[in-house]
């Protein structure tokens, strides 16, 4: 079922519109490495040095911190490309799966079974008391971004980053065995391969320092290392931010759930935003449609993506992830209806860097210069456009209009820019024409003197 952003609606009045960390030195190996590698507290990073580097050739990561995205997986076919919504699946494979470069084999499902007082629990991983922390950790990207998740059982072939998603495996892939005492908590393969495996010595709940067995902020310790390794398998290398907090930094941070807005951006630079899947919101006909608005009925989307801190049950977020995407809205008045129509670039201001480079500051309110269109019953004529201002500028359009079901598209005219909105729409009483306004007056002093009169 496709999630969508929720939307602020309110009826009869205008709404207002708006809006302890557990340090692990996480690293990432060098070119020539397939995966990112998670370390913890007390121990020197593994393959220190060099800035990020996308382990599939191409260079230093790009803005947003970006490597490859995944070009292909089993349910969305080949050839996509940037913006395009992805449907990944995922599984765990069963303990004793070769998994290539380690040894002993993997032994994830009994030590996640030993962690959590699983006994008897047969094959059906999903009845496992510990799979939610994996699946619910899936379904936070999925309400975030163009991605979907199915989950498959996994047919246990050799585990090593290369094997593509089948019918019997996921595309991402998840193992685990005891990484004895080298610091690493899990390492992750970048796109196309997306596979994670984790330490198994790290499942327990250790007091005061976390594990994934740890309950507290119902087990975030162990979601927040999953969706942060998840983000480098959906192809998000680390940053640094000295005046920010994100899932992707190279230190894990309890303090927040999951990801927060740089980690979103990034997202929706790769896959689109939610709005994105079923077919998208790329056309009139697929317009995403905000239902009938009454006088003084108003609605908003895009109003959680004001603030770097990001609440686990925000889902508000949408863009433009670059100047060929095109999203429309659509809404139905009843009646003639004054229309309010603003639109306004989105997202805080902070620093942020590749791991261990030089940071700079990111205004991720003036990406792209977006316009503002308003378009007739039929989805074509163009009613009226606006762009009145550049980057980081508002656009508005305010028209009366006859009753009818009428189309808004936002597009960015900024080259390979994405670019969070929030799109508020007020519906009011009509402003009458002049003439009617003459008529008005007319008829109110003909009505005063035959009063006086009588």
């Amino acid at each position: 079922m496709q999630q969508i952003p929720s939307y602020a609606r309110a009826r009869g009045v205008p709404a207002a519109f708006g809006a302890a960390s557990v340090v692990l030195a996480l690293t990432i190996l060098p070119d020539v490495a397939t995966a990112d590698v998670e370390g913890s507290p007390g121990h020197s990073c593994l393959f220190c040095g060099g800035g990020v580097h996308d382990p599939g050739g191409d260079g230093p990561a790009p803005s947003f911190r970006l490597g490859s995205r995944w070009s292909s997986t089993y349910l969305s076919g080949s050839g996509l490309s940037q913006g395009d919504p992805t449907v990944i699946t995922w599984s765990i494979v069963p303990d004793g799966t070769d998994l290539a470069s380690e040894t002993p084999h993997s032994s994830l499902i009994a030590a996640l079974d030993s962690a959590f007082g699983v006994t008897g629990g047969g094959s059906d991983l999903t009845t496992r008391n510990w799979f939610p922390i994996f699946s619910d950790s899936f379904d936070r990207w999925s309400q975030l971004a163009g991605l979907d998740y199915a989950y498959v059982t996994d047919d246990g072939v050799q585990h090593n980053g290369t094997n593509n998603g089948s019918a019997t495996r996921g595309d991402v892939r998840i193992g685990g065995v005891d990484f004895g005492n080298s610091g690493t908590i899990a390492y992750n393969y970048f796109p196309d391969r997306g596979d994670m495996v984790i330490d198994t010595d790290d499942l327990p709940d250790v007091a005061g320092s976390g594990g994934f067995a740890d309950p507290a902020n119902a087990y975030r310790w162990g979601r927040n290392v999953i969706m942060h390794e998840h983000g480098h398998g959906m192809g998000i290398a680390h940053l640094d931010s000295s005046n920010g907090a994100f899932l992707m930094e190279p230190f894990i941070n309890t303090s927040f759930d999951g990801p927060q807005f740089d980690d979103i951006l990034s997202a929706q630079r790769h896959y689109g935003d939610v709005l994105e899947k079923g077919g998208g919101n790329d056309t009139a006909a697929n317009a995403f449609h905000f239902g009938t608005l009454a006088i003084n009925d108003s609605v908003s989307i895009g109003f959680d993506a004001g603030t770097t801190a990001v609440s686990s049950t925000a889902v508000s977020f949408v863009s433009i992830d670059d100047e060929s995407d095109l999203d429309y809205y659509s809404f139905t008045i009843d009646a003639v209806t004054g229309i309010t129509i603003d639109l306004t670039p989105m997202g805080p201001t902070y620093n942020e860097g590749p791991q261990n480079g030089t940071q700079t500051q990111f205004v991720t309110s003036a990406l792209s210069d977006l316009t503002l269109s308003l378009f007739d019953t039929d989805g074509l004529t163009l009613l009226d456009f606006s762009n009145e201002t550049g980057l980081g500028g508002s656009e508005q359009i305010l028209m009366d209009l006859m009753a009818g079901t009428y189309f808004v598209q936002i597009a960015g005219l900024t080259q390979d820019r994405i670019q969070m909105y929030q799109l508020d729409l007020l519906a009011s009483a009509p402003v009458p024409e002049p003439a009617s306004m003459l008529l008005l007056c007319l008829g109110g002093g003909l009505l005063t003197m035959r009063r006086r009169a009588a």
